[in-house]
């Protein structure tokens, strides 16, 4: 979009340059001029309806960016609200953010610096505190979470 702006401002600059010069250098005002006329006139009205596509899209994207920013905090908050729900532990919550973001226990095990069996034991601890089976229990619960908000606000 950014070349199609670029490339109507210069179209616009070429017809009216050669308007201009054609006004100083030609008598009386011909046909051509007419012509380049309604092309200057014809790329101008392109590139302010270019402009204003691109502020309308900009504007559409902050606004959806505000808006996943707002989901995004309310996702946090709820995830932060269960943790505190279910007794979750410092080192437990840690771990849960982390399952939820879907690393794995090894990686779990390497980001907090403790060995692979304390993350199970963590895992076994908060799949108990949340009365879930395995992870994908774990996070479904945060799925379901999101998706009953959204059938309320709807």
């Amino acid at each position: 979009m950014q070349l199609k702006i670029i490339l109507l401002a210069v179209l616009i600059l070429y017809f009216a340059y050669d308007v201009v010069v054609d006004m100083f250098t030609e008598p009386g005002f011909g046909a051509d001029n007419l012509i380049e006329a309604a092309m200057f006139t014809a790329a101008a009205i392109l590139l302010i309806m270019e402009i204003r596509s691109m502020q309308r899209l900009t504007a559409e994207f902050e606004e959806v960016q505000l808006k996943n920013k707002f989901l995004s905090s309310q996702l946090s908050d709820m995830i932060e609200s269960k943790f505190s729900d279910w007794n979750l532990t410092k080192a437990e919550s840690e771990t849960a953010w982390l399952l939820i973001k879907g690393f794995s226990i090894s990686e779990i095990s390497r980001l907090r610096d403790v060995k692979e069996k304390t993350v199970h034991h963590q895992l076994t601890s908060i799949y108990g505190k949340s009365n879930t089976r395995n992870r994908s229990d774990f996070t479904s619960q945060f799925i379901q979470a999101l998706f009953d908000a959204s059938h309320q606000e709807q």
